[in-house]
């Protein structure tokens, strides 16, 4: 990777008009950390609860209770 020194001002001026491009500019919405808490939550209890159904229907967990 070039540093800057070695660039002209010119192919300065053409890098920041590249980048400054409205292509270049994604509109991102805020970021919701609760909202990933909650998805990753209710995926991390359904594989749980698939574990111990699959468990229990093929005889590795018969112990008659859950817990």
């Amino acid at each position: 990777m070039r540093d800057k020194e070695d660039l002209s001002p010119e192919d300065l001026a053409r890098v920041e008009e590249y980048l400054n491009s409205t292509i270049h500019r994604a509109d991102r919405g805020e970021f919701k950390l609760w909202r990933l808490m909650g998805i990753l939550s209710v995926v991390l209890i359904a594989f749980g609860t698939l574990a111990i159904y699959v468990a229990v229907e093929t005889g590795v967990w018969n112990s008659g209770r859950w817990f």
